[in-house]
């Protein structure tokens, strides 16, 4: 699972860095960063499927950074000292939602939240791959490609 985390507290960047790489061997943290404007790069150059996001940033707030995407195709947990925050977070499809400071079990139960949601989806494309292809018996039109932690479901027409 490729993970993201953004937050304007080095030291708190650097403490769910740490506690996911000790914990979570499964998880991958391809970048972090301090900004929405520096968020909104590394999201879109990373392409992750969880983001651990703080809700109050220096240019605004997380939610100001899921609004700049057309699709979001990514997963959040919500990293914040702000409980007021928790309705807007539900609003947005948050998994979940975790005040500061951070304790293990909570980021244990998220993390396992995230992670069943993501394998549900991945079986959820398996599976309609499937049905399509055996209404299709002698033509297959879509194919399930795995590309480094992720499934991409592509058109046979598509494949060169």
């Amino acid at each position: 699972m490729n993970v993201i985390v953004i937050d304007d507290e080095a030291a708190v960047r650097n403490t769910i860095i740490k506690l996911l790489a000790d914990n979570f061997p499964e998880i991958n943290v391809v970048a972090s960063a301090a900004t929405i404007e520096e968020g909104f790069l590394r999201i879109t150059e990373k392409k992750p499927d969880l983001l651990f996001l703080d809700i109050e940033l220096p240019d605004g707030l997380g939610f100001d950074l899921l609004r700049r995407f057309d699709r979001v195709d990514f997963r959040i947990i919500f990293i914040t000292g702000h409980q007021e925050y928790a309705l807007a977070a539900i609003k947005v499809s948050a998994l979940d939602y975790i005040l500061k400071p951070i304790d293990l079990t909570e980021l244990s139960n998220a993390v396992e939240k995230a992670r069943d949601v993501i394998n549900l989806e991945e079986e959820q494309i398996k599976l309609s791959a499937l049905s399509e292809n055996l209404k299709e018996k002698r033509n297959l039109k879509r194919i399930i490609l795995r590309t480094g932690d992720s499934l991409q479901l592509v058109q046979i027409n598509d494949i060169i």
